[in-house]
């Protein structure tokens, strides 16, 4: 009967596992959300040893990849971490989800109001060998 507790015990811990939503963050959510974009990456961790991140750095290129004409606002990640078996097989994941908004034209705005721009320094510049009415602009360095 003892071996079967402990046979039961020992089922029970390799049969349990749990996910843990680790971080959230996202950007401004824009007022055009007609084409969601999304990419995900994942890592399997053994023993809690993770080396690198390197798989996460993909997916901001897959995303621009995805709205090649626009670009990529509001965008959501989540990353949560599976226990498949405790202390010896773990599993990474990244979530990235945002819209897709092309470029607005922007609009050119004059202002009536606002003081005209300097005129360049133009001056006749007979001593250095130009002929009269030639008209010189001297650079700023």
């Amino acid at each position: 009967m003892q071996r079967l507790w402990c046979l039961a015990l020992v089922l029970a811990l390799c049969g349990t596992g749990c996910a843990h939503l680790n971080s959230v963050s996202t950007t401004s959510v824009p007022a055009d959300r007609g084409t969601p974009v999304e990419v995900n990456a994942s890592r399997f961790v053994f023993l809690y040893l993770n080396f690198d991140n390197d798989y996460v750095n993909e997916m901001t290129k897959e995303l621009a990849a995805k709205c090649p004409n626009g670009r990529v606002e509001g965008i959501l990640t989540k990353m949560e971490k599976v226990t498949y078996f405790p202390l010896f097989a773990h599993s990474i994941k990244v979530y990235a989800t945002g819209y897709c908004v092309a470029p607005a034209a922007t609009p050119v705005t004059v202002n009536p109001t606002a003081p005209a721009p300097p005129a360049p320094d133009v001056e006749d510049d007979e001593e250095e060998g130009g002929l009269e009415g030639d008209t010189f602009i001297e650079e700023e360095p």
